[in-house]
């Protein structure tokens, strides 16, 4: 590439937002937050030898009257995007909150904001607040009468009007494919695992209170019936927890894949083979084992094997044996009979007993609580296998929203 080449600045393609809300002068002393806002210091780590310090804010005859979580009310919401636009428009942040030493020679900008006037008596602080997602604090005067509220929440609503605008005319400043790479981010990753288990907890309690089965009555000869949904939420019940199951092993795969088996070459072997097949060999594919997950022929393999039929059963609507009914003549009597309802003889009534049933109505309270303990035994199996160190790692966040990044 040609050295001499300048790159292209990126510009705001929309600044009409800037003068309809023009910006406010803070102050910009940092005073310790143990004299400010003692809340703060719950929200943020500081390491030895650091303070935490907040900017004063607005002085004078402001006090803060309305907090908005800014996702919530600005339609085309991105943290960056906002930042960069807001900068490009007003300069350089005021740095509300930051780490420095006590004198602070070094420091350290935590939270950014822009505080923007709204009028003759609003202001609107636009920032970041602990770490966390955008705030939209909006100030208005301390001796304010009861009907100015009124005014204040049209103010608030045309301002995240006018924002999300401005946000939405400028979002070539933002690109996910160039923006993140470069920035070389620490990623944590949602726990589609856990969401799917409490999924599947929600849907049996479900299940329980509102798939009841109808009383058994006589049914008129010329009587039509309606298409049954007996045992719908049992069935996506007993569908989740494999979803689950699934996912947990998608995840550790994702996690823990061995580097020299990342590429495209092992994918059949590795993401995208049964799940038997990827419970038997993690150890081999996968770091942080100790020891084989599930061993071939054992009691729990089968289970996994009979679940990885029923889940493939009944998400790809096959049509089996139990799902028949069958009319036929003996003594030149007409019979009819069905393996879903009817006893089906020693040994097969037996066989049928012990399996995950597929036709929906036969899928009950038991069954979904069977498919669920299997799910748990292979959880317990998994971290059963892993060295000591993993096995902690995925037990802290096995059951909670997100993946942390190992350290």
């Amino acid at each position: 590439m040609n050295s001499s080449i300048t790159a292209i600045t990126r510009r705001l393609h929309a600044t009409k937002f800037g003068k309809t809300y023009p910006r406010f002068k803070r102050a910009s002393t940092l005073s310790p937050a143990t004299e400010i806002d003692t809340d703060a210091l719950g929200f943020t780590f500081v390491p030895a030898g650091y303070e935490l310090f907040l900017a004063l804010p607005p002085r004078g005859r402001w006090t803060r009257s309305l907090e908005l979580n800014a996702q919530e009310y600005i339609k085309v919401f991105n943290q960056p995007l906002m930042y960069r636009a807001l900068k490009l428009l007003h300069g350089a942040p005021d740095v509300v909150t930051a780490l420095g030493t006590k004198d602070l020679a070094t420091c350290h900008p935590v939270d950014w904001s822009y505080t923007l006037v709204l009028g003759s008596y609003a202001l609107c602080e636009v920032r970041s607040k602990h770490y966390s997602r955008v705030h939209l604090d909006f100030w208005t005067p301390r001796l304010r009468a009861a009907e100015k509220k009124g005014d204040l929440a049209k103010l608030a609503g045309s301002f995240c009007a006018a924002i999300t605008e401005f946000v939405e005319q400028n979002g070539h400043i933002w690109d996910e494919g160039t923006d993140l790479p470069a920035s070389e981010p620490s990623k944590a990753i949602s726990n589609v695992a856990a969401e799917k288990y409490r999924s599947a907890e929600r849907l049996l309690s479900a299940a329980t209170l509102l798939d009841q089965r109808p009383a058994a009555r006589p049914i008129p000869v010329a009587e039509t019936l309606d298409v049954s949904a007996v045992g719908y939420l049992y069935a996506a019940a007993a569908t989740q927890f494999f979803v689950a199951l699934e996912a947990l092993v998608n995840l550790l795969y994702t996690l823990l894949l061995r580097p020299e088996f990342q590429s495209r070459t092992y994918e059949r072997l590795t993401v995208r083979s049964e799940i038997d097949l990827r419970l038997v060999a993690m150890h081999v594919f996968c770091t942080g084992f100790s020891a084989q997950t599930v061993l071939p022929g054992s009691e729990l393999w089968q289970r996994i094997v009979d679940l990885r039929n029923f889940r493939n059963d009944l998400l790809h609507g096959n049509v089996l044996e139990e799902h028949m009914i069958y009319s036929f003549t003996e003594d030149n009597f007409l019979f009819f009979y069905s393996p879903s309802t009817d006893f089906r003889g020693r040994k097969l009534q037996a066989k049928a007993e012990r399996s995950l049933p597929r036709a929906q109505t036969r899928i009950v309270r038991r069954t979904v609580e069977s498919i669920k303990a299997t799910v748990d035994d292979v959880r317990s199996a998994l971290l059963a296998a892993m060295d000591q160190d993993t096995a902690q790692w995925v037990q802290s966040w096995i059951s909670t929203p997100f993946v942390p990044p190992r350290t």
